[in-house]
């Protein structure tokens, strides 16, 4: 390998792996004014440049006549090599990029006659570094190496390049995840919305876009389910305090409900309060999911149509909740009211039921419940053959408890898409009951 100088106009630059760096050229520069150029570039006997193009631009930056230059003997897909390896030593990628460079050079080193596989021919080109070489002068290891290529390989090409130039580039865990989602569309979606601002954070983002995946797994699932006419199920798309939906007063058993739990809905209970007082039986029961931290209003709310009876804890084995206010969550309350009073003898029942976790796992709704309180005060709440009523039934956790202990359903959503999931949710449930 020797080195002279060549004219700076001499040398050919053709298509390149890495995009140049105003920024770096300009440093290389005036590093180069003060204390000369310290690694000449690399070309081929055709002045074809291989690697210093950055180092290239800032001697013209300067205004350089010429260029110390070593001339390496090398054909065009063994240049494109020295190129690639060139730029991973030089710890100015990002993952996405080095991912690709990774990539590329596999593919060299396949077309050059290299492979791992047993039979096959060795790498004729001895020198070359090998993997584990060119991680050592990386300074990372093996497995890292490999999820920066499994990174490029999986995420889409648009996701790539709206990433490219971004401090998300090189968070390596985060990008990880986003690969893992095989839909490119979600992917897409993922960074568009992070790019956007709504997500402080790239991993955040990518929490997202899975629970989009696996509500389009659920829906699928639940759109090969044919539509059944069911007499004992009615799902009402609209706001349960317009008209309540043609129910007649006194006809309903139990209202079982879990209504948001913000503040700005406290008018909610109230408006559930006038609703049940009108709907249930005399001496039917309400019960309604509440917040710890807003207590007093919602009864107070609860209060003005109903007589309030108990107070229901749902308790959890391992699942705890932090809350703001510096609590471990271990249990929520469940707040139980009467319409008039309830008939002393009617059976006992427990005032604390252990939980489980969601059927769908939050997926289709970030509030959704177990079923497995819902049941318990369903079977002893009401009669076989009841009408069981959730005003705000979400997608339908109580309809489906309901229909399992024999009772009739009717329920009221205001969300057009949360609607139609509740619909396709409970015909799948028809199909195997």
């Amino acid at each position: 390998m020797r080195v002279i100088s060549l004219p700076v106009g001499q040398i050919k630059v053709g298509d390149r792996l890495r995009s140049l760096d105003p920024d770096k050229v300009v440093e290389l520069a005036e590093s180069i004014e003060k204390i000369g150029l310290i690694n000449p570039i690399t070309v081929t006997p055709e002045n074809n440049l291989l690697s210093g193009y950055h180092r290239l631009e800032a001697s013209k930056l300067l205004k350089k006549e010429t260029i110390d230059c070593q001339i390496v003997e090398l054909d065009s897909i063994r240049s494109r090599l020295v190129e690639l390896d060139e730029n991973l030593k030089r710890h100015e990628l990002n993952d996405i990029e080095i991912g690709e460079h990774l990539i590329a050079r596999d593919e060299i080193l396949a077309q050059m006659g290299y492979s791992r596989r047993p039979g096959r021919r060795a790498n004729p080109y001895t020198e070359l570094p090998t993997l584990q070489e060119l991680a050592d002068e990386m300074t990372v290891s093996l497995d890292t190496i490999v999820k920066k290529k499994r990174i490029a390989k999986n995420l889409s090409s648009p996701v790539k390049e709206k990433l490219r130039n971004t401090p998300f580039a090189s968070q390596t865990r985060a990008l990880l995840k986003l690969a893992q989602i095989e839909d490119h569309e979600i992917q897409n979606q993922v960074v568009d919305s992070l790019l956007a601002g709504r997500y402080p954070t790239l991993a955040e983002a990518v929490k997202e876009g899975k629970v989009e995946v696996k509500k389009r797994d659920v829906m699928k699932s639940l759109k090969q389910i044919k539509i059944n006419h069911y007499s004992s199920l009615i799902l009402h798309h609209g706001d349960f305090r317009s008209g309540n939906g043609n129910l007649a007063e006194n006809s309903v058993d139990l209202i079982f409900t879990d209504p948001p739990y913000a503040k700005e809905h406290i008018c909610l209970y109230e408006d559930l309060s006038l609703f049940a007082s009108n709907v249930l039986k005399p001496g039917g029961s309400c019960l309604a999911y509440a917040g710890h931290y807003f207590l007093p209003q919602v009864l107070a709310a609860m209060g003005t149509h109903l007589s309030y009876w108990w107070t229901i804890a749902v308790t959890y084995n391992v699942h705890r909740a932090k809350h703001p206010r510096g609590i471990y969550g271990e249990w929520k309350p469940i707040l139980w009211f009467v319409k008039g009073s309830r008939p002393m003898e009617t059976d006992f029942v427990l005032d604390s039921v252990q939980s489980e976790k969601p059927e769908l796992k939050k997926v289709l709704h970030p509030w959704e419940q177990s079923s497995v309180e819902a049941k318990y005060y369903i079977h002893y709440l009401s009669p076989v053959g009841g009408l069981i009523c959730d005003p705000m039934m979400g997608t339908g956790t109580t309809a489906i408890s309901a229909l399992n202990c024999g009772r009739r359903f009717i329920g009221f959503e205001i969300d057009p898409e949360t609607h139609s999931m509740a619909r396709l949710r409970l015909n799948k449930a028809l199909s195997t009951m």
